[in-house]
């Protein structure tokens, strides 16, 4: 879906990922958010929301199911467990959003470059334990740019620096990033 559209359905990844964008005025993006399996994506609208805010777009092809937006109101109303495991999950989306203002305002670029990559991993489901984390996700450098709010330009320098400091390495498509500075 893309900003503007009307609301009408919701969607559960079964697979893939999708990142959910922020078109600038300027006409860049802004990441707000990256989706996995098991996630819930455009519901949002749940709570009566103009047309969608965000457009969503598939970075890695899966299958998802399409509920109309209706009956899944209802299904939720109907097993309020699942309710409020969608509460929480917007609960955690807040969170990483204020997370990642934080970041813009208070960290330098390598900073938030870490801190994103932790947050990934620990999404994946890796405890922070102070040791070696990896992330398991191809991203450019441009869609890591469009996360923290930073140049591209600029988050290659940093990711570059990394690498000869040891902080960050490829392994395969996973990046592994040592332990919290």
């Amino acid at each position: 879906f893309v900003t503007g559209e009307p609301r009408g359905s919701v969607y559960l990844l079964r697979s893939g990922r999708v990142k959910l964008i922020r078109r600038t005025d300027a006409g860049g993006e802004v990441i707000v958010g990256l989706c996995g399996p098991g996630d819930l994506v455009g519901y949002s609208g749940l709570s009566g929301m103009p047309p969608r805010l965000l457009t969503a777009q598939v970075i890695e092809a899966g299958e998802a199911h399409t509920l109309d937006e209706a009956d899944f109101r209802s299904f939720l109303a109907a097993r309020p467990a699942v309710a409020l495991a969608v509460i929480e999950s917007m609960r955690r989306r807040l969170e990483g959003l204020c997370d990642s203002l934080s970041d813009v305002i208070a960290e330098d670029v390598p900073s938030r470059i870490l801190r994103l990559l932790r947050r990934l991993a620990v999404a994946q489901g890796q405890a922070p334990d102070g040791g070696e984390l990896s992330v398991d996700l191809r991203l450019t450098h441009q869609e890591v740019a469009n996360m923290i709010g930073a140049r591209r330009q600029t988050v290659t320098t940093a990711i570059n620096d990394m690498h000869r400091n040891g902080e960050l390495r490829r392994d395969q498509h996973r990046i592994v990033i040592g332990a919290a500075r």
